[in-house]
């Protein structure tokens, strides 16, 4: 088991350790016993007719590493009755199967007494395991169903970009250009009042950004949206905008439901000389971050840095949550908390990055159109890509990155 609690192992992981490890020593004596290796189940399947599944979750419980391990293969009651008859059945002395028996039942009064039920106890072991990664995205993908269900709106994909370019009047500071947007967004409840969107900027380690963004397409503006109106769906959306101490939002109001009014929309921004390019006292990491508000299917979030910023440019990927929902962005907030979701973010090739996706075949329209505000070449970026399946909703997504030294 993998949890500590103020340096010592837990209650439950102690009485997980003790049963399962009784139970694994009762199987092997059980196996020697009868003649059977739990290193082919499928050939103690055939030799004692017991269904090739259930041999395959006893030689995973044997050859488990840990007891978190062993709990994931652990019988059914009607699954360890039927393979104990059958060992019975093939000569096994009562003794040693009423010794499985027992450490069986005490395995399963273990789960009833610390998660109460085998459902729960699923739970406790995603967070667990050493493949966790994969355990969480199956219920991140049940969660993505609930939300949508609850909320009534989802989405087959965000996409989030962000490009970064040195200021060509100070070299210490940043043009930064964002973009964010949805693909395949749908209603599923026409009554529905929903905030797509919503820009809140920080500078430093969280606090408030004060600087000017101008809108990516200053004539596709819609009452104070920035709007990127020929990546958007026709007809395009009606948005409505609300100002609010936390910042700006854009919010779709009730319409119709389903894959007939699905759309694509996106918003650009685009900020000149407002970053600090160089690490200082206050400011010691750069962050992007996508903030997960809608279920979403898919997570895109690029970002692309100038040659003269791909020095050692290699950020982290965090998944945090804010569950007081103070709405801060910045990962470094005390009252955030990690998920132990493991992403990582990997290199685009090619020169110009290849940024080609099929979640919107447009998307390399959006990228040159950036490159162009800039005043930049393409060939002289370089870029990452994190693709993330089912980001829980109410989190944030960050790709994180320290910020050089200035040059002596």
């Amino acid at each position: 088991m993998y949890g500590k609690i103020m340096g010592a192992t837990s209650r439950f992981e102690q009485d997980c350790q003790t049963s399962v490890g009784a139970l694994r020593s009762a199987l092997m004596e059980l196996y020697a016993a009868v003649g059977a290796s739990s290193d082919a189940p499928q050939d103690v399947a055939r030799a004692f007719d017991i269904n090739k599944n259930l041999t395959w979750k006893v030689a995973k419980i044997i050859a488990a590493s840990g007891a978190s391990e062993a709990l994931q293969h652990l019988p059914g009651a009607s699954g360890m009755r039927i393979f104990l008859g059958a060992m019975s059945k093939a000569g096994a002395g009562p003794a040693l199967v009423d010794r499985v028996r027992d450490a069986y039942d005490e395995v399963e009064q273990v789960v009833q007494v610390h998660v109460g039920d085998r459902s729960t106890l699923e739970l406790v072991l995603d967070g667990q395991n050493p493949n966790r990664a994969e355990r969480l995205e199956v219920s991140r993908k049940i969660a993505f169903r609930g939300n949508s269900g609850v909320w009534g709106v989802q989405a087959r994909a965000k996409l989030t970009l962000a490009v970064m370019a040195p200021n060509a009047a100070d070299e210490g500071l940043l043009d930064v250009s964002l973009v964010r947007g949805y693909i395949g967004f749908r209603r599923l409840r026409s009554e529905l009042s929903w905030p797509i969107s919503i820009r809140r900027d920080w500078s430093g380690e969280g606090d408030p950004f004060t600087g000017d963004w101008e809108p990516l397409e200053p004539d596709e503006m819609e009452r104070g949206l920035p709007l990127m109106r020929r990546f958007t769906s026709e007809p395009a959306p009606t948005f409505e905008l609300r100002s609010t101490p936390q910042g700006v939002y854009y919010v779709l109001p009730p319409g119709p439901v389903g894959n007939m009014a699905a759309f694509d929309c996106f918003f650009g921004d685009l900020s000149r000389g407002q970053s600090a390019r160089y690490r200082s006292a206050t400011e010691q990491h750069g962050e992007f971050v996508s903030a997960i508000t809608v279920p979403v299917e898919v997570q895109l979030l690029d970002v692309l840095v100038h040659k003269d910023l791909a020095a050692g440019f290699d950020p982290e990927v965090l998944i945090y949550g804010d569950p007081f929902g103070t709405r801060t962005l910045a990962s470094g907030d005390a009252s955030h908390c990690r998920l132990p979701i493991e992403e990582r973010a990997h290199a685009i090739p090619g020169s110009p990055p290849i940024v080609t996706t099929p979640l919107y075949p447009r998307y390399p329209e959006i990228v040159s159109r950036i490159y162009e505000r800039l005043g930049c070449h393409p060939a002289d970026f370089r870029g990452v890509r994190l693709l993330m399946k089912y980001p829980p909703m109410g989190t944030n997504v960050s790709m994180r990155f320290e910020l050089p030294e200035r040059p002596a």
